[in-house]
């Protein structure tokens, strides 16, 4: 047994070691994101341990998708959501007839919602049942509209976390215009600001490139071999983490800004930015895109422009504006200074002020009351109840408001249908 006890012991050391450097780490990454303005260590703490791999939810990459860059996959972790088999988060129903897909039986009227997290509601604890989506649908068949019809509602929840009004618009283009929806509606603003704005800053990257976002300029870089980090296994996190805040482990190649000005789409966003500098114009021309194949296709259309917290938000409770502030503490250690919160709502009021300005010539472009954009930033100022769970995502009571708004219009878009087709016989 003798023969054992040394190289055990040895081992034992390793570990030890590995797992005092791990901690000692921890501690040194705590400390240096508790040193800005009222971030608390256990606040900080907290951050590093809701980050750790074997924690936090699958890395972007674990989404790709060559034609839409990422897709959700039957059986993928998405907090408390549960992906369907065809890509999406469903409704919670148990009802056939809701669940049929790609199929679209006959006396069945199909809703695609398009968005980001928020619409998608994947920050929510409680599940698929308390979606915009999973809303829509029963307050529509439990409508009068419903019973008047004889019509059947199914929502497909198309939101996306990350995703902006270009990646949906390319995924429509490419998938959902194959489902035969006969409605479809999509919420946006955030991601895209995100997007144009401060993403290109994050990745260190001179001005936003059209339409990019944070995959894109990571896929890039990795293509090329333009940018890296230090990583290793997940029991290495915060040992890892410590080396690339001291420098050592981030590889950026010479090339790679190079790699950047030479793409075409360098100098065409430069061109676009000196008289857009917000991209408001770019958010519009792709809600166009959607919009102008339901026009032509004779099926209804509504864009939202979303409400964010923080902002139109004069009736907002204590508790959420205190947690808004707690958040935006972390994310500014994270992400940095663009973060901080007077920084990040003056970069997201200049551009949802821009897109307020594109919604006019949109509407004017698109005069069939079948097509709207629709701005919807200010839908929370006067609910004194608690609506956000964070600066962007809906609570339940948060979805089920837009859910009711969605409703009227959806049964506005059908007696508008009706009215015109008594018309015209």
């Amino acid at each position: 047994m003798d023969r054992f006890k040394q190289p055990a012991l040895i081992a034992l050391s390793i570990l030890m070691a590995i797992v005092l450097l791990e901690i000692f780490s921890f501690i040194a990454l705590s400390i240096r994101a508790a040193s800005g303005p009222k971030v608390s260590i256990f606040e900080a703490a907290d951050a590093l341990v809701s980050r750790h791999p074997w924690i936090a939810e699958s890395l972007p990459y674990g989404l790709y998708d060559p034609v839409v860059t990422q897709r959700y996959r039957f059986g993928q972790d998405q907090g408390t959501m549960e992906i369907n088999a065809s890509g999406f988060i469903h409704n919670g129903s148990d009802e056939p007839l809701l669940n049929t897909f790609p199929e679209k039986p006959d006396g069945v009227f199909r809703i695609m919602l398009l968005g980001g997290s928020s619409m998608a509601g994947n920050a929510l604890q409680s599940g698929n049942t308390q979606t915009i989506a999973a809303y829509l649908e029963r307050q529509l068949n439990a409508s009068g509209v419903s019973a008047e019809t004889g019509l059947t509602f199914q929502v497909l929840n198309w939101g996306h976390s990350g995703a902006y009004s270009y990646t949906e618009a390319v995924r429509f283009l490419s998938d959902g215009i194959h489902v035969h929806p006969d409605m479809i509606m999509m919420l946006d603003g955030w991601n895209d600001t995100v997007q144009a704005n401060l993403e290109h800053r994050r990745m260190d990257v001179p001005h936003a490139l059209l339409n990019w976002g944070n995959l894109h300029y990571q896929f890039y870089d990795r293509m090329f071999a333009l940018r890296s980090s230090t990583s290793g296994p997940a029991l290495f996190t915060y040992t890892m983490g410590v080396i690339n805040w001291m420098g050592l482990g981030a590889n950026t190649s010479e090339k790679r800004p190079a790699a950047y000005e030479t793409n075409p789409v360098y100098p065409l966003s430069s061109h676009i930015l000196k008289s857009d500098p917000t991209m408001a114009g770019v958010l519009a021309g792709n809600w166009k895109i959607v919009a102008g194949w339901a026009a032509a296709s004779d099926v209804g259309f509504a864009a939202y422009l979303q409400p964010f917290a923080g902002h139109l938000r004069d009736a907002a409770p204590q508790e959420e504006t205190t947690d808004l502030e707690a958040r935006f503490r972390l994310l500014a250690d994270i992400h940095g200074p663009d973060w901080q919160q007077d920084n990040y709502m003056a970069t997201m009021t200049a551009a949802f002020d821009a897109y307020r300005q594109e919604l006019r010539p949109l509407n004017d472009a698109f005069p069939s009351p079948d097509v709207r954009f629709v701005d919807l930033t200010d839908f929370f100022s006067n609910v004194a109840e608690r609506v956000y769970l964070d600066q962007i995502h809906y609570n339940e009571r948060g979805n089920e408001m837009l859910a009711t708004r969605f409703a009227a219009d959806v049964e506005k878009y059908l007696a508008q249908r009706r009215q015109t087709s008594s018309e015209t016989n």
